[in-house]
């Protein structure tokens, strides 16, 4: 059965010569001056297999929403989850049976995923007691230009 995809006339010998050398469909067709479409349409009329598309690396400075040591909180924050892990034991008291483990940033420096601590909820809010602003009930106090 035709369609419009394969009345093009492609080289098809060439399309798969391409393609198994390692290019996508969409850098074979734009060699060939065609679409993707049109390259996966014909390897299908071929009975040709065709790879498993792979997931391109989105990962640090390769997505095009990084912000790089501009991202905000949760940013920095879920970079170091993502490279690290989720806690499951407090670095100061040592317990694995908390309900809640965070990480803790260390020395302002937050884009380094390597300046934050393993705590639980009641250790980190207690450092966090020691080291920040509190107003008049208790609260803490936001500082300018700071992550926190």
């Amino acid at each position: 059965m035709a369609n419009k995809y394969t009345k093009l006339k492609i080289d098809l010998d060439k399309a798969k010569k391409l393609y198994e050398s390692g290019m996508t469909q969409e850098e074979v067709g734009k060699e060939l001056g065609t679409t993707q479409k049109v390259i996966y349409e014909r390897f299908k009329q071929a009975g040709y297999k065709s790879r498993i598309a792979k997931k391109s690396n989105q990962n640090g400075p390769n997505n095009d929403s990084w912000k790089g040591d501009e991202a905000g909180y949760k940013a920095l924050h879920y970079r170091v989850t993502n490279a690290r892990g989720t806690p499951k034991l407090c670095e100061d008291c040592g317990t694995t049976t908390a309900k809640r483990y965070e990480w803790a940033n260390m020395t302002k420096n937050y884009s380094d995923i390597m300046d934050y601590k393993r705590l639980c909820k009641d250790c980190h809010h207690a450092m966090d007691r020691k080291s920040h602003q509190t107003d008049e009930q208790g609260r803490f106090v936001k500082m300018g230009g700071d992550a926190e």
